[in-house]
């Protein structure tokens, strides 16, 4: 039986999508005979796991930058009590694997900073929040991790071949595999015809659209990182689109916040999947999102750019992939997909999708299991 362990900076499924492929992936592994350990923080440990053994760790109140560099060394060492391999999920050091679900750090930092503002304002906003002591410290464990890569003491594993891109040319990396993250099959299925139409017109009642509006789907918890601000520039060049946005809830006003419909937090993704004509995720950085691969799983087309990792499985059957949030094609693929034949021919194409938790863990196991 293989020993693993996964040394995570959270594990809180609230807190985002790493979080939750964190969670499915330990559980995955433990399904296929594994052994696992969840070595995180005790403030962001989240919900019990069954079948995973959760070590928790006492961090304390620290500054954001000591608690990043306390836990960097603190996890591994730990696991390291019992023989096993380690995979380092996030910004973390002294693991074998390195598979980090932020993607890498440099390049989702420059797009935060960058995100929704002009040029000048981005570029300022990069030089400041390069001075704080934290991302001196996020850099420094990224520069460590790509050392230890280096030397021979560890591989990197990419979360997809846009993080492979950006390994490459920022920590002159070479990924040793790739091993994108993957969807619940049983939670995230195609919906009968029926049962599509059903939910269309219960998203449209508990949204008070009209019955028959196009209804884009926004899911995120960090809206500027993901390309809100693009999103509301289609939504102005499309009249009859209406935007359903889950997660953090937007400020719109005038006639085109009357077209921007908040739910909040929610806990039944799979029925905003299923009433939506499309999923709209102009994403500024993402690794490998998960709403994009729930979203396929589902059957719903996506439209979303090359900056998220998971567009490599939106192909043009399933969706359209802009070369940016500010590239013209996001408005156009999302008029393309305002027509009920067109949004109905990629929705058939995107139920194809098939990649479940179950072929992240074989991946990972492949890695850690000698040949």
């Amino acid at each position: 039986m293989s020993r693993i362990a996964l040394l995570a900076e959270s594990a809180d499924p609230a807190r985002g999508g790493a979080e939750r492929a964190i969670r499915a992936t330990a559980q995955a592994l433990v399904a296929l005979g594994a052994e696992v350990e969840l070595h995180v923080p005790r403030d962001r440990a989240g919900p019990e796991l069954p079948g995973v053994t959760v070590r928790a760790f006492e961090t304390g109140p620290l500054p954001r930058a000591t608690r990043a560099r306390k836990l960097a060394y603190a996890l591994a060492e730990r696991a390291r009590e019992r023989p096993g391999t380690l995979i380092a999920c996030g910004k973390l050091l002294g693991a074998d694997l390195i598979w980090s679900h932020a993607g890498v750090h440099a390049r989702a930092r420059d797009a935060q900073s960058r995100a929704g503002r002009s040029a000048l304002h981005g570029s300022l906003a990069a030089a400041v929040r390069g001075l704080r002591p934290v991302e001196w410290t996020f850099a420094g464990i990224e520069r460590e991790q790509a050392r230890a890569c280096h030397e021979g003491g560890a591989r990197y594993v990419a979360l997809s071949e846009r993080v492979a891109q950006d390994a490459r040319e920022a920590l002159g990396l070479e990924p040793s595999a790739v091993v994108p993250n993957g969807v619940d099959a049983a939670r995230f299925a195609p919906p009968t015809a029926a049962a599509r139409r059903a939910a269309q017109a219960a998203l449209a009642a508990r949204v008070g659209a009209p019955p028959d509006a196009p209804l884009a789907l926004f899911a995120a918890t960090a809206p500027r990182l993901k390309g809100f601000d693009a999103a509301l520039g289609v939504l102005a060049s499309l009249p009859e689109l209406q935007l359903v946005v889950a997660g953090s809830r937007p400020r719109v006003g005038g006639e085109l916040g009357a077209r921007v419909h908040g739910l909040g937090f929610v806990d039944d993704l799979p029925a905003l999947y299923h009433g939506a004509r499309f999923l709209l995720h102009p994403s500024r950085y993402d690794p490998c999102s998960l709403v994009v691969l729930e979203a396929l799983a589902s059957g719903l087309a996506v439209v979303t750019t090359r900056a998220d990792g998971a567009s490599a499985f939106v192909t043009p059957e399933r969706g359209v992939v802009a070369a940016s949030a500010e590239d013209p094609e996001l408005a156009a693929g999302c008029a393309r997909l305002c027509d009920p034949a067109e949004a109905a021919r990629a929705q058939e194409a995107a139920a194809g999708f098939r990649r479940g938790w179950d072929d992240v863990a074989r991946e990972l196991l492949a890695l850690v299991q000698p040949a």
